[in-house]
């Protein structure tokens, strides 16, 4: 996440990780994204490891504890500490969002 940051960076968004999320059964880090156009986001990941793993997204607003289930999505990834193939899996998935009516 930490080279996605600088990348992201580099084209105006900023990715925070969200130090206060968590706990002692969830450590599945959750992150804040500003684009650089102003809108929000919040993205958490999730799961039962090692058997399964998946990304929320969600709108983000000026609290951090609220999110919106009216604009979430959630996309299931493949189980892997290579960002490449987290990344792609990201992609793919919110693929299949673009397209839906």
């Amino acid at each position: 996440m930490d080279q996605w940051s600088v990348d992201l960076k580099a084209m105006g968004h900023v990715l925070e990780h969200d130090t206060t999320w968590g706990s002692t059964t969830d450590n599945y880090p959750r992150y804040h994204l500003r684009m650089a156009g102003g809108k929000a986001l919040s993205l958490l990941f999730s799961g039962d490891y090692p058997n399964s793993l998946s990304l929320s997204i969600s709108k983000g607003f000026r609290r951090a504890e609220q999110f919106s289930d009216a604009r979430l999505v959630q996309v299931n990834l493949r189980m892997s500490l290579d960002p490449n193939v987290l990344m792609q899996g990201i992609l793919e998935g919110l693929k299949q969002f673009r397209q839906l009516p």
